[in-house]
């Protein structure tokens, strides 16, 4: 596995894990939630680096696919997320006017971020989320997001969330494009994680 693809699935670990803790606790780390923002806006970039901002963002995907890839560990429902968006991202791969949907919509949100001259406005934030929403949120298979439900029902906490997942489908995509496949769950586990814990 490529340093890139494991970036990439550390991404979606990474992404798996910030919806666990915003459903649960209701926090995120402003940086880590620029950095969701900003790497989801940013739909060109030259390297896989450019969308995680450096391997100390991705520090709790490695964390959480050595538990539950290497140790067999559970944690909440992390690892039911991971699968969830990688099984997402197979439903939509294909899919270019939903891919068209959601490029429009991230254009349209990188307006309202030059506008408010922040990543991590609420109404940015809100744009992540309504494009998660509006093009994902409506496939026959959707993930149902478990936790407190006083954080829940927060409507700044769901965009997070919503948002934090849209990070999650992308990083779910990239790792196809870079040749990650299900199925290595199945076969190339000890190799996943030697590869993704090389990257610190």
């Amino acid at each position: 596995m490529s340093n890139e693809r494991a970036l990439a699935l550390a991404g979606v670990f990474q992404s798996a894990y910030l919806v666990e803790r915003l459903a649960t606790t209701g926090k995120m780390d402003d940086l880590m939630c620029e950095q969701i923002s900003k790497g989801l806006l940013n739909m060109n970039p030259e390297h896989t680096m450019d969308i995680y901002g450096g391997v100390e963002n991705l520090s709790e995907g490695i964390k959480q696919i050595q538990l539950h890839l290497g140790n067999g560990e559970s944690h909440g429902h992390i690892m039911k997320y991971a699968m969830s968006l990688l099984h997402i991202e197979s439903k939509i791969r294909n899919d270019k006017t939903r891919f068209n949907e959601i490029s429009k919509n991230i254009n349209q949100v990188q307006n309202q971020a030059d506008y408010f001259a922040s990543l991590t406005h609420e109404s940015v934030i809100a744009g992540l989320a309504k494009t998660y929403k509006d093009s994902i949120s409506s496939l026959s298979f959707s993930i149902k997001v478990l936790g407190n439900s006083e954080y829940l029902r927060d409507e700044r906490i769901a965009d997070k969330i919503r948002a934090t997942l849209l990070f999650g489908v992308r990083s779910a995509i990239l790792w196809h494009q870079l040749g990650g496949h299900r199925w290595h769950f199945l076969f190339y586990r000890a190799s996943m994680v030697k590869q993704v814990q090389a990257l610190r």
